[in-house]
C-alpha cells in the first residue's frame, strides 16, 4: 500500500521538476532578493520572473502576485485583505469575543492616572 504523508506543518516534499528548477538557487544563486548587491539583484530578477510566470498561469497581473514565507503570513494577508474589502463596501469589520465592547457615549469626567 502506498504511504501518504499528511504532516506538512514544518516541511513539505517538492516535486523533482521543482527541485531541478530551484537547484541553481539552492547552490549557486542564493542572494537575498531584497539586497542591493549583485547576488541579491540576481535573485530579485529570478523572483520577478517567477512572479510573471505565476501571473500568466493565473491570467492575472504580476503586481497581483504576492509570495509569502509561510502559512501564518498568508493567512494574515488573506484576513486583512478580506477586512479591507468589506470596509470599502461599507460593511463593518468583524469582532472577536476578545474585543472590548464599544462605548455608546464618551466617558464623562476627568481621566485619572494611577
Amino acid at each position: 500500500m502506498a504511504r501518504i504523508y499528511l504532516d506538512n506543518n514544518a516541511s513539505t516534499s517538492i516535486r523533482p521538476e521543482v527541485f531541478e528548477a530551484m537547484q541553481p538557487y539552492f547552490l549557486e544563486h542564493y542572494g537575498n532578493a531584497s539586497s542591493a548587491h549583485a547576488y541579491g539583484q540576481e535573485a530579485r530578477g529570478a523572483v520577478e520572473e517567477a512572479r510573471a510566470l505565476v501571473a500568466a498561469l493565473l491570467k492575472g497581473a504580476p503586481g497581483e502576485i504576492v509570495f509569502t514565507s509561510g502559512g501564518t503570513e498568508s493567512d494574515n494577508l488573506a484576513v486583512i485583505g478580506a477586512a479591507r474589502a468589506l470596509r470599502s463596501k461599507g460593511r463593518p469589520r468583524g469582532r472577536t469575543g476578545a474585543s472590548p465592547p464599544r462605548r455608546s457615549r464618551p466617558r464623562s469626567g476627568p481621566i485619572r492616572s494611577s
